[in-house]
């Protein structure tokens, strides 16, 4: 009898972990007004590699904030903007730990990019024309 309840046991426990299904997370994207920078790659156009571009932000002291994705999104953009990037792919984030100039923070690796065929420029709707 107590060899059946623990194969039972042991069944039900098998059954319940092929059961279970993981989904993964898709990847963080931040869009600033057309430039984006995402963990993942563009597919739907060609571009150009530019090169790396790496960003830290750090903690300062224990009662700073801590930084996170956004403050390294926005200094990656930054310094790809003057590489002449119109994105950065492939970003990778990880956290940094604490040394003598900061309690830690997060470090942020990608590679800027240029689109090889420009994006068409936005349609501006036409100002109605004014009567007098």
């Amino acid at each position: 009898m107590r060899y059946v309840l623990v194969v039972a046991a042991m069944l039900s426990i098998t059954a319940s972990a092929q059961a279970q299904m993981i989904v993964a997370a898709p990847p963080h994207t931040a869009n600033f007004d057309g430039f984006i920078v995402t963990e993942g790659d563009i597919s739907d156009r060609p571009y150009a590699e530019l090169g790396p571009v790496t960003a830290k932000a750090g903690k300062f002291s224990w009662v700073s904030k801590n930084p996170d994705r956004s403050d390294i999104d926005t200094k990656l953009r930054l310094k790809a903007l003057k590489m002449g990037a119109d994105a950065v792919v492939r970003v990778h984030y990880s956290p940094t730990g604490a040394s003598l100039m900061s309690w830690g923070g997060i470090k942020g690796e990608g590679v800027a990019i240029r689109y090889a065929v420009p994006l068409p420029a936005p349609a501006h709707p036409t100002a109605p024309a004014q009567s007098r």
